[in-house]
């Protein structure tokens, strides 16, 4: 099996939380988050994100000036050779760079899904009219220093009790899939009747 799946496959996925015309996005658009720990088509994944939770189940988010408090990611950068680096490695250098937390185990959870029936704007700069942004849940390993820079403030560590009141929507899908990866709730056991 393949570590990304095809574009038909992509497609054909059910998603959660969807959402029509977001702004961020050429309209007309929809908007939906797809629970998979497959990555979605390297070609329309630009960008990578992580739910970095310290070993107590607290998440550490990103402090950014202009969006305020979000989850830590971004762009992938391209890579010597040609392409772009790997979704998780975006994600962990983000993660680093917006929190100071250096994070590993890597866990892929789902991705946001967005396509545009529009006419594709003049210079825009993202895949079209697909185009997907992946999540990953990560443990920290330990947070440095962390420096305020011109796009983040310092971080935010929430409880999980906290991160369910913050988060709604798509971004709340996401959060408790990864959440779940990487604290995986006990079955309960029933007890053979007598």
């Amino acid at each position: 099996m393949s570590e990304f799946m095809t574009p038909e496959e992509m497609l054909a996925l059910d998603g959660v939380e969807q959402e029509a015309n977001v702004a961020y996005i050429p309209l007309p658009n929809t908007v939906d988050v797809v629970i998979s720990e497959v990555l979605p088509p390297e070609a329309v994944t630009p960008t990578a994100f992580a739910f970095a939770f310290f070993d107590n189940g607290d998440v550490l988010l990103a402090h950014n000036r202009r969006r305020q408090v979000e989850v830590p990611g971004g762009h992938r950068d391209p890579v010597a050779g040609g392409g772009k680096e790997h979704p998780a490695v975006a994600a962990a250098r983000e993660t680093l760079e917006e929190t100071g937390a250096v994070v590993s185990d890597l866990v892929p959870v789902g991705f946001m899904r967005s396509h545009s029936d529009g006419v594709r704007p003049e210079g825009y700069k993202y895949p079209w009219p697909n185009s997907c942004q992946q999540f990953f849940a990560a443990r920290i390993d330990h947070v440095i220093a962390f420096e305020e820079t011109d796009e983040c403030r310092p971080p935010v560590r929430l409880t999980h009790e906290q991160a369910e009141q913050a988060f709604n929507g798509r971004t709340l899908a996401l959060y408790q899939a990864a959440r779940l990866a990487l604290f995986p709730q006990a079955k309960p056991h029933k007890l053979p009747t007598p």
